[in-house]
C-alpha cells in the first residue's frame, strides 16, 4: 500500500509541475509603452522625409524645417507621456485552482473506478503460521501442557482427549498416546474408527508390531464396522506379519472393493494382493481362482515392493492443510533422480502408510524391481504440482534395499526455500 501511494503521489506531482509551472512564470498583459510607440513612429517619419528628398518630392531646402518640426512633435509627445505599461503578473488564482482540483479529481476517479478496498488491507505485515490475529502462539510444548492440564481436570471430556491424543500422535509420542486411547475407548466402546487408531498407536509404540492386543482391537473394530478402511488395512498387515496369507487376502480383497474410487489406494491394494497370492502359491497354499479381469494379479515372481510410513514433524505441522497433496516416491541412488514409483495422497492424517511397487511405475521401461537400492522421498505440495516448488515440505530417507521386509520411515521436516 505504501509503495502504491508513493508512486501515485509522485506521478501526480510531476503532472502538476508540468501544468502549473507555465502559469507561475511572470507574464506581461500589455504591448509596448507609449514612449516606444512614439519613437518608432518618429523613426519611420524620418525615413520617409529622407526618401522624399532623394526622390525629388521634397525640396532639400525644406528638409531642415520638416525635420525640426518632427523633432519638436516628438519632444512634445514624450513630455506629455502616455499610459504606463501594465505591470507583469502571474496566473496565481488559476494555478491554485488547478492545484486543488487535479488531486481531488484523481482521488474521486480512483474511488469510483478503481479498487480502493485493497488500501484497507495491510500487506506489509503478514502473520506467520505461528500467529493468530497478530498474536504469537505459544510454543508447542506450552500448548501440550495446557491440554494435559485440561484433560487432568476433566478426564471424561472426549474433545480434550481427542485433541491431546492427536497431538501426541503428531509428535510421535505413541507411548503417551496409548493410555489416552485406552481411557477414550472406555468412554466410547463401539467406535470402530477409534479402535483402529488405538491399534495403530499400540503398534507404533511397539516398533510397528501389530501382534497381540492391536490385532484384537482390529478384530473388534471390524465386528462393529466391517468396512472400516484403516482397520482392514492394518488387519491385512497384521495377518501378513503372522504369515496368515489366507486372512491377508481376505482383508485385502474386501478393502480393494472399498477403495475402487481412489486410484492410488486401489493400485496399492491390488499390488499387495498380487504379492500375497504369489507368496501363497509359492508356499503351496490352495487359493480360489481369480477372475479373468484379475489375471494380472498372479505374476510368476513376487513383485518388488516397499512398505513406507510417512510421518510429519510437528515443527512444520501448522503449515499443512488437509487439502494439500502428499507425493511419496522412490528414486534410484545412482544415475537419474527421476522417480521410478510414485503415489499421491491427501494430507488428511499422519502417520500415513503407503506401498510402493511396480504397479506405480512412472515409465514401463524402468520399474522398482529393476534396481537394488533407492531413496524414498515424501513431499507435501499446496499446488498439487508434481515438480518441487518453493514452500513444499519434504523428507528423504537414506538408501534402502528394495523388497526389504522392514517398514521404511520418512519424516517430513524440511521446507524447500
Amino acid at each position: 500500500m505504501i509503495i502504491f501511494l508513493a508512486l501515485s503521489g509522485t506521478l501526480l506531482l510531476i503532472a502538476l509541475i508540468l501544468i502549473l509551472l507555465p502559469l507561475l512564470r511572470p507574464v506581461s498583459s500589455s504591448g509596448p509603452t507609449g514612449h516606444e510607440v512614439n519613437l518608432q513612429l518618429a523613426r519611420h517619419r524620418l525615413i520617409e522625409l529622407e526618401s522624399d528628398v532623394a526622390s525629388g518630392r521634397l525640396d532639400p531646402v525644406d528638409y531642415p524645417s520638416a525635420r525640426s518640426e518632427l523633432e519638436r512633435s516628438l519632444l512634445s509627445d514624450l513630455a506629455d507621456g502616455v499610459a504606463p505599461r501594465t505591470p507583469a503578473r502571474r496566473a496565481i488564482p488559476t494555478a491554485a485552482f488547478l492545484g486543488l482540483i487535479f488531486p481531488l479529481a484523481a482521488a474521486g476517479l480512483y474511488l469510483t473506478f478503481g479498487t480502493p478496498e485493497v488500501l484497507k488491507n495491510n500487506y506489509t505485515q503478514v502473520d506467520s503460521p505461528k500467529t493468530v490475529n497478530g498474536k504469537k502462539l505459544p510454543p508447542v510444548a506450552v500448548l501440550i501442557e495446557q491440554l494435559e492440564k485440561k484433560v487432568a481436570q476433566n478426564p471424561d471430556d472426549l474433545r480434550g482427549l481427542s485433541l491431546l491424543t492427536n497431538a501426541y500422535m503428531s509428535l510421535r509420542r505413541y507411548t503417551d498416546a496409548v493410555p489416552l486411547f485406552e481411557r477414550w475407548q472406555t468412554l466410547d466402546e463401539n467406535n470402530a474408527d477409534l479402535l483402529a487408531r488405538y491399534a495403530d498407536a499400540l503398534a507404533m509404540a511397539n516398533n510397528g508390531d501389530l501382534r497381540g492386543k492391536p490385532t484384537a482391537l482390529l478384530e473388534r473394530a471390524l465386528q462393529i464396522n466391517p468396512n472400516q478402511i484403516q482397520a482392514l488395512w492394518l488387519a491385512a498387515m497384521a495377518a501378513d506379519e503372522q504369515d496368515n496369507l489366507s486372512a491377508t487376502l481376505m482383508h485385502l480383497t474386501h478393502l480393494q472393493g472399498l477403495v475402487v474410487d481412489n486410484k492410488e489406494a486401489h493400485q496399492e491394494v491390488t499390488s499387495m494382493i498380487a504379492s500375497a497370492r504369489s507368496r501363497a502359491t509359492a508356499s503351496g497354499l490352495a487359493l480360489p481362482p481369480i477372475s479373468g479381469t484379475d489375471t494380472a494379479l498372479n505374476p510368476s515372481v513376487p513383485p518388488a515392493r516397499l512398505s513406507v510410513l510417512v510421518e510429519l514433524n510437528p515443527a512444520v505441522g501448522q503449515q499443512v492443510n488437509t487439502t494439500d497433496t502428499v507425493f511419496v516416491y522412490a528414486r534410484p541412488i545412482d544415475g537419474s533422480k527421476m522417480p521410478i514409483a510414485i503415489t499421491r495422497r491427501r494430507a488428511v492424517e499422519f502417520p500415513l502408510r503407503v506401498i510402493l511397487d511396480d504397479s506405480l511405475a512412472v515409465m514401463p521401461s524402468q520399474k522398482l524391481s529393476d534396481v537394488e537400492q533407492v531413496e524414498v522421498v515424501a513431499r507435501i505440495s499446496r499446488t498439487g504440482n508434481a515438480m518441487p516448488t518453493r514452500g513444499d515440505i519434504i523428507g528423504v530417507t537414506r538408501p534402502v534395499t528394495v523388497n526389504t521386509v522392514d517398514t521404511v520411515t520418512v519424516t517430513l521436516s524440511d521446507v524447500i526455500p
